[in-house]
């Protein structure tokens, strides 16, 4: 889960053509006997919605790319919410933001 998030903040990151405007940052830590964590970059501000609120994933999949090819959020979403957590994600035009909560 935390691997896909990196991944997803560091491609994030690449699209950001001025690199001194380039950042990820990450916090982890207890909350009210929950693990907070999250992971904030900078962005393009380009990013897809669907009809239901919920973010599209901008990949284009080839012939020669897995059939999960832009699916880690949802997947990240699903684990989330697999362990009673929550998860809330912030698409701004400068940055993308997601905060989880876990009950430990």
């Amino acid at each position: 889960m935390i691997g896909n998030l990196f991944d997803n903040a560091v491609e994030s990151c690449k699209k950001i053509t001025d690199t001194k405007n380039r950042y990820i940052n990450f916090q982890v830590k207890p909350f009210n006997h929950m693990l907070s964590m999250t992971i904030e970059n900078s962005s393009d501000g380009i990013h897809s919605i669907d009809k239901n609120g919920k973010l599209q994933s901008s990949k284009t999949v080839t012939q020669n790319e897995s059939m999960y090819h832009g699916l880690g959020l949802r997947r990240v979403e699903e684990i989330i919410e697999n362990h009673n957590g929550f998860i809330d994600i912030i698409p701004e035009k400068d940055f993308f933001q997601i905060t989880i909560l876990i009950p430990l």
